[in-house]
């Protein structure tokens, strides 16, 4: 890799891991990590698969245990099926604790 483009990356992890508007630093480089291990994650393949992804049953492969359960779902459904999220399953994140 060259040089420049690994030093922006170190860049932009660092201001990733800086507090934002919603979560703290440490949480959102947790969701960066978690989004990225959400393309390995047997659960969300299984559901991807169905005809309705509320059919499987199961629990996502989770990279990080501190994030919340809502949040580790909104951040595997958005990652790796994002085409069938409907206004009922975001209303269901609200109620399991997500703002």
């Amino acid at each position: 890799m060259r040089p420049a483009l690994e030093a922006a990356q170190d860049v932009a992890w660092r201001r990733l891991g800086m507090v934002g508007t919603w979560w703290t630093g440490s949480e959102r480089l947790a969701i960066a990590r978690e989004t990225r291990a959400a393309a390995d994650c047997a659960f969300c393949a299984a559901r991807a698969g169905a005809l309705s992804p509320l059919t499987v049953p199961g629990r996502h492969d989770i990279a990080e245990p501190g994030l919340p359960p809502a949040a580790v779902e909104a951040i595997h459904r958005i990652r790796t099926d994002p085409g069938r999220l409907s206004e009922t399953w975001f209303q269901q994140l609200g109620n399991g604790g997500l703002g």
